[in-house]
This record gives structure tokens, sequence and C-alpha cells, in this order.
């Protein structure tokens, strides 16, 4: 048996909200749904992004619906070619961020982290060239 990853379903309490920040704000395509459908998929290069109102899943599955306790239980990653460029963007669209640009050495990458309107994590970040820590002496 083999699995494939297929693409991320975020269950959200704020479905309008939601949709439109990942449709205006972050510009993802849409490939199915509206601002009332309650279930939206949307597209960005190499991934496909659902949306579905919480308590609708949970009616879809028969079961109670499922306690939150708290949102942001996901951080979606999205590379972007320059994450100063796209976090002034992103501010200029009205996105406030948790962590403004800063540069992670140890992990060869420059993030910046902010969250959707249901509270999930996204971080941008690009690759940078590891630092050389050259032996001392």
């Amino acid at each position: 048996m083999e699995f494939r990853f297929n693409y991320v379903r975020l269950l959200v309490e704020n479905y309008r909200g939601t949709f439109r920040f990942y449709r205006d704000v972050l510009g993802l395509t849409l490939l199915r749904g509206d601002t009332d459908s309650e279930y939206a998929e949307f597209e960005a290069p190499g991934v496909r992004l659902a949306l579905f109102q919480r308590a609708r899943m949970a009616d879809a599955l028969g079961i109670p619906e499922p306690k939150s306790e708290g949102r942001g239980h996901v951080t979606l990653v999205f590379a972007v070619d320059d994450v100063d460029a796209a976090h002034k963007e992103l501010e200029r669209k009205g996105v406030r961020f948790i962590f403004a640009p800063r540069t992670h050495e140890d992990w060869d990458v420059r993030t910046a982290h902010f969250r959707d309107p249901d509270g999930n994590v996204i971080e941008i970040n690009q690759r940078i060239e590891a630092v050389s820590k050259a032996p001392i002496g």
C-alpha cells in the first residue's frame, strides 16, 4: 500500500474570514467553493489547501464537533523568494506579524511568522546559504 500526500484540510471556525484571507491576502488560486459554501479548495504551487467549517465536518462524519481547545494547531509553511519583500507586501494588506523577518543560520532559512483569521500559524521562509563555521586557531 502506498500513501501519497494529497492536500491539507484546515477545520476552521471563522470560515468566511479565513476564506478571504487565503484568497485575497495570500492570493492562492481558488479551485472550488466561495465565501458561503463552508468548504473551499485553494492551490499554491505544489500543494492543495482545503478549508472546511469545523461544525460541517463533524456533521459530515456524524460525530460530535471536536473541541478546539484553543486555536492554531497547524503551521503552514510557504517558501518565498524574498522574505523581507513578502513581509512588506503582507503588512500593506493588513497582516500583523508574530515575528518580523529574522535569519536562523542554524536552520539555513530566513523566516517571518503570522496567523490566519482562524489562528493557524503561517511561516514564510527563504533558504539562505549556510554560514561557514571555520575552526578557531
